[in-house]
């Protein structure tokens, strides 16, 4: 698991060849038997060990719709008809709050909330749904406040501020030296929204640790 922050990491072992189920990337829900070590040092990872007795996959939108409460079809139905009683409103209230953000911008603030909401439907032959979105002469004071508001909506935001040093001093993607694995910062479960700020891009030379050329 890749984070920005310093943390201790988890080994999670495997029985019984669950494993070979498992993808990279994939979200999954782990029931297990917690193992710490005995004494940390500098030296050590500090790794904590998971035996895990049950693992079973998940998806972003479920984790989150079933803190709604119960999932038995009584409970849902009440959360439908708040929804559907309320769902003007929240636009309203939403869109105003991020035209607000963007300097009095409706039109983006109406892109922001198309983006936010919808989901890609096809791939083939061409992608169809959630596309990326583009928002231009923004100040940092702009990003971060659109940051702030995407994370407080969306279960899983990615922040990547995009620069020549940035790029060249942390990787992007995964890799392996056939021993050990190791993740990249560009590595995000299904459905999670990328905020890319390329304010800080400017020229110079890509080196081998910056992603490779498509």
């Amino acid at each position: 698991m890749y984070n920005q922050q310093k943390g201790m990491g988890v080994v999670v072992k495997c029985y019984c060849g669950a494993e070979n189920k498992l993808r990279v990337c994939d979200l999954v829900e782990i029931i297990g038997i917690l193992e710490m070590p005995e004494e940390a040092s500098e030296d050590d990872h500090n790794e904590m060990v998971i035996h895990a007795v049950t693992i079973q996959p998940r998806q972003l939108n479920n984790v989150v719709l079933g803190k709604c409460g119960s999932l038995s079809s009584g409970a849902w139905s009440h959360c439908d008809d708040l929804l559907v009683a309320d769902i003007a409103k929240a636009r309203d209230v939403l869109l105003n709050h991020v035209t607000d953000i963007l300097a009095g911008d409706k039109l983006a603030a109406k892109s922001v909330l198309l983006n936010l909401t919808s989901s890609l439907t096809h791939r083939n032959p061409t992608p169809l749904g959630q596309i990326p979105l583009n928002i231009y002469s923004t100040s940092s004071e702009i990003i971060t406040d659109l940051t702030l508001f995407i994370r407080s909506v969306l279960p899983a935001v990615a922040y990547e501020s995009i620069s020549i040093d940035n790029l060249n001093s942390t990787r992007l993607y995964a890799k392996s030296d056939g021993e050990q694995f190791s993740a990249g910062r560009g590595q995000f479960v299904p459905r999670t929204a990328m905020i890319l700020d390329e304010t800080s891009m400017k020229e110079g030379k890509l080196l081998d640790t910056g992603p490779p050329t498509l």
